[in-house]
């Protein structure tokens, strides 16, 4: 009789400990409901009971930075440049980030390739500097919109380009 009592206990603080959750500051847990979306856990300690409930995604609520890797562009004039760039964005809502899109990464990353591609293409290689600056303009105006479901924001973004092949008539080289 006293070896049941004391596994009942057992038992029922393992799961007391295991129905507490501590969100870490800068983060946000999607709590799920046998595998339904509930509520979103803001930083700090929560209570949500084991087996029922548990934790579905951790978004991270932070500004983070994605590498855009290098590709080559064909501007309007016809002239090939080598292109990357640096993305920095902050998840503004952790339930959407989390169950609207499949990888947010990727697409971040896919979305600021099809812009800096767009923006690029349009240019022509023979106004160097302005034109750098002017990319990122348009870039800015064409990203900073808010998101159809407003999951995530884009607050700068940073693109090196350097021309590949230099044409007769110019020899442009923008880092």
């Amino acid at each position: 009789m006293g070896i049941a009592i004391i596994a009942v206990a057992v038992a029922v603080l393992l799961w007391l400990f295991s129905s507490i959750k501590m969100v870490r500051q800068g983060y946000q847990y999607t709590i799920e409901h046998f595998g339904r979306f509930t509520t979103v856990a803001k930083p700090g300690l929560h209570f949500y009971a084991a087996f029922f409930y548990r934790v579905g995604r951790r978004i991270n609520m932070m500004e983070q930075v994605l590498d855009i890797p290098g590709q080559e562009i064909i501007t309007k004039d016809n002239a090939m440049i080598q292109t990357d760039g640096v993305v920095f964005f902050q998840v503004l809502d952790s339930a959407k980030a989390a169950y609207e899109v499949s990888d947010l990464y990727v697409a971040i990353m896919q979305l600021t390739t099809t812009n800096l591609r767009t923006v690029m293409g349009s240019m022509t290689s023979t106004k160097p500097c302005p034109s750098a600056t002017r990319s990122t303009r348009a870039y800015f105006r064409s990203s900073t919109r808010r998101p159809r479901h407003g999951a995530s924001r884009s607050p700068a973004s940073r693109s090196r380009t350097s021309d590949r092949r230099p044409t007769s008539s110019t020899r442009w080289a923008g880092r």
